[in-house]
């Protein structure tokens, strides 16, 4: 049914008119056969099919060339797919056939809400209204109010088709969900929370662009909910700023323990159902929206900063990836990689935050550094942050039990892939002075991986010249040869970073199968190097 004839509407803006219509002879005859086909109970292929084809007739079929006793059929066929998506989930139910039913239903709310279409389904006044003012929110109240993630789906799956559709049902629903999901959070309603969450990430990742805008420019920011979710308090917020470090907040009970802790997974889990909107270049002021309110909480004076930081921080790091930044953000970024560096090293920091720090510190190195910047960004946060603190890990194997290491261990692989990460960041970015630094990361690793020590040393801390203990060398070389496999794994930039990296490694290696004296460490230095090469 996408016919010469529709091609040619839509090139004119709708401003072209055939009489006859040439569907006129054929859609009510097809439309017969649908009905008696659909009616018929058919196999599942066949439903689904005739699902299909029913949304391609009404699509391209204009106001009136078909009876009432036709559109009594689409009626029929609009209230039936309704009641399909909303009920309520059982054993019985063929999946394939509710999923395509919500398609399809998601499809004709859209057509029906499209500009500039002359479908029936917008410009018959009995069926829009069915549509808009009874199956559009029936469908939404099933996706907003099922008692189980499992009975909203279907419902949550047909708003996003019809948000693909249409930039004005989407601007709808992702407004009142956005909505919704800030109310509840602010009476502290969490039962509901992540349902609602998931539901925007659904229509966000299905919804098309038309989705994505209407999320950037709905009503509720995502920092408001931020703010709500991390107890932010403008009063309190002045006060650390005018104190800075002389007044830092710290629980006062194990209570406010516990609510960070909530916080903090309610806000990670609600913030991962809106990256998908985070994947493209953003509007200007939701840019400056987030950045700002980051420039506000880091470094973090209080545990709850740390809370609203970490809850932003995945959302910040997708920012930089994607987004070019105005001169004034850029010259802010150089003084955030030392706090960023400490958050991502920290034991105690949640281990996604680590990650979202991580990612921050990449993107900022590799995309968001001035050619003319004759040192590389990496550079502060290596030497006041990253290497002393491998240096102190060291240390602190050095002293513990071979029954109480692994933790300590943990910690220092953390650490060595969060070098990795800088030096991989450096090394994509191909200026001379983060050429130089990814270098000497890169050796320091290599070095790391095949003796248990290194002469590099990437800050002012001295680099320990005894030789380490036996199981400190057995974890130094395999976490060493772990983060430098991680390094060289990083897919961006130019190929050619990673052939000058991988010459370092193979050439060390070289040296080292060249010697006469062989032991186990050896060995297994070059080993683990090797396999991660590989």
């Amino acid at each position: 049914y996408f016919s010469s004839y529709q091609v040619a509407i839509e090139r004119s803006g709708g401003k072209l008119c055939l009489n006859p219509h040439p569907l006129q002879p054929y859609s009510a005859a097809v439309l017969d056969i649908l009905a008696d086909l659909f009616a018929s109970k058919m196999q599942q292929p066949s439903i689904i099919a005739i699902y299909q084809a029913v949304v391609s007739l009404t699509m391209v079929t204009p106001k009136g060339i078909l009876e009432d006793k036709d559109y009594q059929i689409i009626t029929k066929f609009l209230e039936d797919s309704c009641s399909l998506v909303i009920k309520p989930k059982c054993d019985k139910d063929n999946d394939g056939l509710r999923q395509k039913a919500a398609q399809s239903l998601g499809a004709m709310i859209g057509i029906a809400n499209q500009v500039g279409s002359s479908s029936l389904l917008k410009t018959e006044e009995r069926i829009c209204d069915l549509i808009n003012n009874n199956i559009l929110s029936v469908v939404m109240k099933s996706a907003i109010e099922a008692s189980t993630t499992s009975d909203a789906e279907l419902g949550i799956v047909s708003i996003a088709y019809a948000c693909d559709g249409s930039e004005k049902v989407a601007k709808k629903v992702v407004n009142e969900l956005m909505g919704i999901l800030f109310e509840k959070l602010k009476s502290g309603e969490h039962q509901d929370v992540l349902r609602i969450a998931k539901a925007v990430g659904i229509i966000l990742k299905e919804g098309g662009n038309s989705a994505k805008i209407s999320f950037h420019s709905a009503e509720v920011d995502p920092v408001d909910i931020i703010k709500i979710v991390g107890h932010w308090d403008d009063n309190l917020i002045q006060g650390l700023m005018k104190a800075g470090m002389s007044l830092l907040q710290l629980p006062q009970s194990e209570q406010e323990l516990e609510e960070q802790t909530t916080a903090t997974y309610y806000g990670h889990k609600v913030m991962s159902h809106f990256l998908h909107a985070y994947d493209d270049p953003l509007p200007d002021v939701r840019i400056q929206t987030l950045f700002d309110f980051v420039c506000h909480v880091l470094p973090p004076l209080s545990d709850w900063q740390t809370v609203q930081l970490g809850i932003c921080l995945p959302l910040f790091a997708r920012i930089l990836q994607h987004n070019n930044l105005s001169e004034n953000m850029t010259t802010k970024l150089n003084g955030m990689m030392e706090p960023l560096a400490d958050l991502a090293i920290k034991e105690q920091t949640n281990t996604k935050t680590r990650g979202a720090a991580a990612s921050s510190m990449f993107w900022i190195i590799y995309r968001h550094q001035s050619e003319t910047n004759e040192d590389c960004m990496s550079n502060t946060a290596l030497q006041e942050s990253i290497f002393p603190e491998i240096m102190n890990r060291f240390d602190r194997l050095n002293e513990v039990q071979a029954e109480t290491s692994k933790e300590k261990v943990e910690d220092l692989k953390n650490s060595l892939n969060l070098l990795a990460v800088v030096g991989s960041a450096a090394a994509c970015r191909g200026h001379p002075s983060s050429t130089k630094m990814s270098n000497d990361i890169a050796t320091f690793l290599i070095e790391l991986a095949l003796q248990g020590k290194s002469t590099i040393s990437l800050s002012h801390s001295k680099v320990p010249s005894t030789e380490p203990a036996s199981i400190i060398k057995k974890a130094s070389q395999l976490a060493a040869a772990s983060a430098y496999s991680t390094m060289i794994s990083c897919e961006y930039g130019s190929p050619f970073w990673r052939q000058r990296i991988l010459h370092l490694a193979l050439k060390a290696m070289q040296a080292a199968m060249a010697e006469s004296y062989v032991d186990y460490f050896n060995c297994l230095g070059k080993l683990s190097l090797a396999t991660h090469i590989a």
